[in-house]
Formats: C-alpha cells, sequence, structure tokens
C-alpha cells in the first residue's frame, strides 16, 4: 500500500504546516506547460491531490493511518509456487505471442485514450478554476473602482457643499456689511439732521433774542419820549421843548 505520506514525501508525523507546504511544492512543480506535455503528469498531480485531501483532514487522516498501520503489521504472504504443467504444442505459442501483443495494444491505446482523457480534464478544471479567478478578480476590481467612484463622489458633493455653504456665509457677510454701512450712512444722517435743526433753533433764539432786544429798545425809547414829553408839558405846557 502506498502511503500518502510517502506521495508528498513527508514523514508521519508530519504537521499541518508540513503537509500544505508540501502539496504547494508539488502542485508548483506540475505547471500547466508540464501537464500538457506528460499525459502520466496528470495522474501524479491527481495522486497528489488525493493525498493532500486525505492528509488535510484528521478524520481523514486517522483513517489513513489505521489502514497504513493494519497493512503493515500484516504478515508476508508465502510466494505462490506454479507448477509447471505440461509443455504446449508448438504451434500455440505464435498465438499467444500475437494474443499478448493485441492485449498489450489494447491496453496501450486505453491508456493512452485515459491519460488524454485526464489531461484534457485536468486542463479544463485549470482552464475553469482560472476563468473562475479572473472573474473573481474583475468582480474585486470593479468592486474597488465602485469604491473609489463612491468616494470621489462623496468628496466632490462635501466639496460643492463647502462651496455652497462659503458662498451663503460670504453672501450674509456682505450682507450685514451693507446692513452695518446702511445703520452708519442712517446714524450720520440722523446726527446731520440732529445738527441741522439744532444750528436752526439757535440761530431761530438769535433772531429772537435780537428781536426782543430790538422790542426792548423800542419800548424804552418811546417810554423815555413818553417821559420827555410830559416833562415839557409840565415845565412849559408844550409836549415838545
Amino acid at each position: 500500500m502506498k502511503s500518502a505520506y510517502s506521495i508528498l514525501g513527508i514523514p508521519g508525523n508530519a504537521s499541518a504546516a508540513d503537509i500544505d507546504q508540501a502539496f504547494q511544492k508539488a502542485s508548483a512543480h506540475y505547471s500547466h506547460a508540464r501537464l500538457a506535455d506528460d499525459p502520466e503528469a496528470v495522474a501524479r498531480l491527481i495522486d497528489i491531490r488525493h493525498a493532500y485531501k486525505l492528509l488535510s483532514s484528521p478524520e481523514m487522516r486517522a483513517a489513513h493511518d489505521r489502514k497504513l498501520s493494519a497493512a503493515l503489521s500484516q504478515p508476508a504472504s508465502r510466494p505462490r509456487v506454479v507448477l509447471e504443467s505440461d509443455p504446449s504444442p508448438w504451434y500455440t505459442k505464435p498465438l499467444i505471442v500475437m494474443a499478448l501483443l493485441v492485449v498489450a495494444m489494447f491496453a496501450t491505446g486505453a491508456s493512452m485514450s485515459y491519460s488524454r482523457d485526464q489531461t484534457r480534464k485536468a486542463l479544463a478544471a485549470q482552464e475553469l478554476a482560472q476563468k473562475k479567478l479572473d472573474a473573481e478578480a474583475a468582480a474585486l476590481a470593479e468592486a474597488q473602482q465602485a469604491k473609489i467612484d463612491a468616494e470621489r463622489m462623496r468628496a466632490l458633493a462635501k466639496a460643492e457643499n463647502q462651496e455652497r455653504q462659503f458662498r451663503s456665509e460670504s453672501s450674509m457677510i456682505a450682507r450685514q456689511a451693507a446692513n452695518a454701512d446702511m445703520q452708519q450712512q442712517a446714524m450720520v444722517n440722523r446726527q446731520v439732521e440732529s445738527d441741522r435743526r439744532e444750528k436752526q433753533r439757535r440761530e431761530s433764539e438769535v433772531k429772537n433774542e435780537e428781536r426782543q432786544r430790538v422790542y426792548e429798545a423800542q419800548r424804552k425809547l418811546a417810554a423815555d419820549q413818553q417821559r420827555i414829553r410830559e416833562l415839557c408839558y409840565q415845565q412849559y405846557r408844550q409836549t415838545t421843548c
């Protein structure tokens, strides 16, 4: 019985990491070109994969170890002695040789056909696996590109939002500045109007005071003239002196 350990070239106490390393090394050895050139390599690769499948599973490995121990513990069977029979007639020997040649030819053809079928199956499986890997890589690249596009769209939306906010704040600041200018101008206008009214009030007061002084002076002059007339009448009995 050929053990899975001997197929992978590892000892019986090999760890899981040793099994993985041996399988990766053996798989890398049987490349696509080697499988196409050597039909027997396909069978060896199948044996390697089967051995890795047995040893990578703890349950299957334990069962394999039990079978291997049982096979090693069985006593060696005695060689079977074949008694010589009577010699066949001479004319039967060419027929036997021809029959053996025909059987060998059919066996060789069947073996070659099986090898070609196995090679085609292996190549088809590798091509399918490669297509699957390519599809997964394309899907991953598409997902990454979609993520990049989404990030770019979010960045653009954020920049546009910041630009709108900046414009809104600038417009608000401009309106506030315009309102402040208008309020300042209104205050200046009110101050000018207040100063103008105050000036008019003072001028009016000055004019009123002037008119009052003139009136007082005229009234005093009239009173003085009236006293003079009275004195003239008292002294000279005339209103004029």
